[in-house]
């Protein structure tokens, strides 16, 4: 279901109203389409999340896509879903996003970050 959003497309289409609406779509409408489609996609993967607000990062993109790292917000909206996935308890998802979460540098600088490959590894018992 996620590998949609990687291939998520948005063309610059010709509307065929009139007047105004000949134009090409702006960045604007197309972004907000991407947007909208993401929220629906993540609240049917997440439906125990649907009175939770879901976290920027989870709806949109960086420029390569490829971020190592997500925002504590956005790896606790997830522990449900994987916890369920992966038939255990969410206590043990939440401690093991705790033992891979990076820390503000001098506890002072940037967020708090969940090393995502990190988490994978040690729920996939491949790291401790």
């Amino acid at each position: 279901m996620f590998s949609e959003l990687l291939q998520d497309e948005c063309p610059f289409l010709l509307s065929q109203g009139k007047g105004e609406d000949k134009k090409w779509q702006g960045r604007k409408k197309c972004v907000h389409q991407r947007i909208t489609s993401r929220v629906q996609m993540l609240r049917k993967a997440n439906p125990d999340m649907e009175e939770t607000a879901i976290p920027v990062e989870l709806v949109t993109c960086s420029g390569s896509g490829l971020d190592p790292d997500i925002s504590t917000a956005a790896a606790e909206y997830q522990i449900p879903r994987l916890a369920e996935a992966r038939g255990i308890p969410e206590q043990e998802v939440r401690s093991i996003v705790k033992r891979y979460t990076n820390h503000r540098f001098l506890g002072i600088f940037g967020e708090e970050t969940v090393n995502v490959l990190k988490v994978n590894l040690a729920l996939d018992g491949l790291i401790s």
